[in-house]
């Protein structure tokens, strides 16, 4: 496979960027879930 183009260079150099956003987001979004929780059981004790 060949990168002939100054377009496919940048995509391709991009590419792994974009790929791990979603992965990001997906692991923040699951980490406030869990502080959330963990903040709820520490009022409830208090």
């Amino acid at each position: 496979m060949t990168i002939k183009t100054f377009r496919n260079k940048i995509l391709l150099g991009y590419a792994p960027s974009l790929l791990l956003i979603p992965l990001v987001l997906t692991w923040s979004a699951l980490a406030l879930l869990r502080l959330g929780r963990s903040s709820e059981a520490i009022l409830r004790d208090n």
